[in-house]
């Protein structure tokens, strides 16, 4: 697999996977750990707020290469905990994520958009598990399916073989459905459009506060809640943008948008 970074505008990055010399786009040690070094450079970006991870016409992961791990078993485990660590960056990166999808996906590159905090696909893609036919399990992949829906859905999927676009939104593993590809920018640009009005320490600040609040009961997930907001409400700062918001002004962090 190969990986492409590069930069649309100053605020979006996009990491786009690609076939490289193989027929699909699949996880190899060398695809991974290109992805990772792409996460990198865009978190470690300030101008950076917005991660599109998308594929290539009719193509985006289908998982992990069978034909490598059967001949380098060695080296694919050290790749499976580098797509392991690759997850978990997605999951906890500062910046929005907003995977697009227009393609069969399969094993990994379902753990992929479901890793993202907007997952968008088109009508033509579809999601499957088919580890469980090979004797392997979705082990990787199931922490990221666990945040999106419940044990049994996510267990349906592996079972049940592949889900249209459509079922993965009743599922809960994709956000929104469009027809096409036309419709699938559209829908980026509009996503894309809204994230750059939000806040960027509050973008940070909802992924970390909903992992914190996740692992609560439901008496201190609120009275955690509580306690952000009154820090908030503490913050001069925070306090004279919403001032100046009711006023009319657009906050600075709207990037030339107007109100």
């Amino acid at each position: 697999m190969h990986v492409d970074s590069r930069r649309d505008g100053s605020a979006v990055w996009r990491v786009r996977l690609e076939r490289g010399d193989a027929e699909e786009t699949l996880l190899d040690p060398d695809g991974v750990a290109r992805l990772a070094e792409a996460l990198r450079e865009a978190e470690a970006a300030p101008e950076c707020r917005v991660i599109i991870l998308e594929g290539t016409p009719g193509s985006f992961c289908k998982g992990m290469d069978l034909a490598f791990a059967v001949a380098h078993p060695a080296e694919t485990r050290e790749g499976v905990r580098g797509f392991a660590r690759g997850l978990l960056a997605l999951r906890e990166s500062t910046r929005v994520v907003i995977a697009a999808v227009d393609a069969q996906v399969a094993g990994g590159g379902v753990g992929l958009a479901a890793a993202a905090d907007i997952a968008l696909a088109t009508t033509a893609s579809t999601f499957s598990l088919p580890e469980l036919v090979l004797g392997l399990l979705p082990a990787v992949v199931l922490p990221v399916l666990l945040e999106r829906m419940p044990p049994q859905k996510a267990r349906a999927i592996a079972l049940g073989g592949t889900v249209d676009a459509r079922s993965a939104v009743r599922l809960g593993l994709i956000d929104r459905r469009v027809a096409g590809p036309a419709e699938l920018d559209a829908a980026v640009r509009a996503a894309i459009k809204h994230v750059l009005r939000c806040h960027p320490a509050a973008v940070a600040g909802l992924k970390r506060l909903s992992r914190e609040q996740e692992a609560l009961d439901l008496r201190r997930a609120l009275e955690l809640g509580a306690e952000r907001t009154a820090e908030i409400l503490d913050d001069r700062e925070a306090l004279r943008h919403i001032g100046a918001f009711l006023g009319g002004e657009s906050p600075p962090w709207w990037t030339g948008r107007r109100r």
